[in-house]
C-alpha cells in the first residue's frame, strides 16, 4: 500500500509504528531500538535528469520516472514482503527433551511505503548537481493474514533481489521514456538519452567523478567499494535557492548543449531557419523561440519543479 498525498502527521505516526489515522500501535513488539523504516533509492540516468530540467516535456518525463518507481514497488518489491514466524522445536538428546525456539519467514506480499521525490545530488564543494531520484520509504510492518495482525516486516529477500529489482526499474523507465518518443542508447548496465553527449553528462556528475577519483587514488576494492559514497560525502551545508542553482547549472552548458537538450526529439536545422521563415510567417515564432533558447533575447522563464535535498 502506497501513501497518497503526503501527510506529515501520518508519516510520523508510521515511523513510530502507529496507525496513521488512529495512532494505535500496529505491531505487537515496540522496542525503543526497533528499526523504523528502510529507504530504497531509485535514480534517473543523468541525461533523463537533464531532460527534466531543460526539455519542454519535463513533466511528462518526470511522471514517466515516477510511474516506473510505482510499478516496480507494487509489482516487484511489495510481493517480496515477509514476516517472521516464531515457534518451537522439540527434540530429544540423550533421552532428555529439548525445547528450542524456531524461526521461519512467511511471505505476506504487502507493505506500507511512501515515495519522496528529490531533485538534487549531494553537494561537491558546496554545490549540488541536478539528480532526479525517489526515496521509497518502507515502514516496518506488514499484515500477516494467517495470524490476523500486523507484525514486523522482513526485507531480506528484497535486499537479496536488489540487482534484479534495479534492472526491472530501469527497463520500465526506458520503456516509458521511449513511449514519449525519445530515443535511448545503452550505457553500461543502464541507458541514456540519445543526443546527450558523455561530455555534457560528465559536467553534471560531480559526485560520480569524486567517487571514481577516490577509488583510483586509494585502489579501493572488495566490500569497501560499497562504502566509498559515504566516505566521500560532504555535509549538505547551506541552502540554495532554485534560481541560484539553475543559474549555476545554466553556466555549465554551451549554447549548442542547451539547444540540444531542448530539441532531443526533433532537432531543428539552424541553417534553414531563414528559408522556413520566408516560406511561412508562422515560423517567425519558432525562430524567436530558438533564439531565446540559444541565449539571444530575453531569458527563458525558469521552470518551477518539485525539488529537495537528498
Amino acid at each position: 500500500m502506497a501513501l497518497g498525498d503526503f501527510d506529515t502527521r501520518a508519516f510520523n505516526r508510521l515511523v513510530d509504528g502507529k496507525h496513521p489515522a488512529t495512532n494505535a500501535q500496529l505491531t505487537p513488539r515496540h522496542r525503543s531500538d526497533r528499526i523504523c523504516l528502510w529507504d530504497f533509492t531509485f535514480d534517473c540516468p543523468k541525461s533523463v535528469t537533464l531532460a527534466i530540467w531543460y526539455n519542454p516535456e519535463e513533466e511528462r518525463i518526470r511522471e514517466a520516472f515516477h510511474q516506473a518507481v510505482r510499478d516496480t514497488m507494487r509489482e516487484d518489491v511489495e510481493p517480496l514482503a515477509a514476516t517472521r514466524i516464531r515457534g518451537t522445536v522439540v527434540s530429544f538428546d540423550d533421552g532428555k527433551m529439548q525445547i528450542r525456539p524456531h524461526y521461519d519467514d512467511r511471505q505476506t506480499g504487502n507493505m506500507t511505503w511512501a515515495m519522496i521525490p528529490h531533485s538534487l545530488a549531494r553537494p561537491v564543494k558546496g554545490r549540488p548537481d541536478p539528480q532526479e531520484h525517489v526515496h521509497a520509504t518502507i515502514f516496518n510492518h506488514t499484515w500477516d493474514a494467517t495470524e490476523n495482525r500486523f507484525k514486523a516486516l522482513k526485507v531480506h529477500e528484497i535486499k537479496k533481489q536488489a540487482p534484479v529489482l534495479q534492472d526491472a526499474f530501469h527497463q520500465r523507465l526506458r520503456s516509458n521514456i521511449e513511449a514519449l518518443g525519445f530515443k535511448t542508447v545503452d550505457k553500461g548496465s543502464v541507458f541514456e538519452l540519445a543526443g546527450v553527449s558523455d561530455k555534457t553528462i560528465k559536467k553534471f556528475s560531480q559526485r560520480r567523478n569524486v567517487i571514481t577519483e577516490f577509488i583510483d587514488k586509494h585502489l579501493v576494492k572488495g566490500k569497501r567499494l560499497g562504502k566509498v559514497g559515504i566516505e566521500t560525502r560532504e555535509e549538505k551545508g547551506e541552502e540554495h535557492t532554485l534560481a541560484d542553482l539553475k543559474a549555476e547549472w545554466d553556466s555549465r552548458l554551451t549554447r549548442n548543449e542547451r539547444v540540444g537538450l531542448e530539441w532531443l526529439k526533433a532537432k531543428p536545422k539552424l541553417g534553414n531557419l531563414g528559408a522556413l521563415v520566408r516560406k511561412n510567417k508562422a515560423h517567425v515564432a519558432l525562430l524567436q523561440r530558438i533564439g531565446t533558447l540559444a541565449g539571444f533575447g530575453n531569458e527563458r522563464e525558469t521552470r518551477t519543479s518539485v525539488w529537495g535535498r537528498s
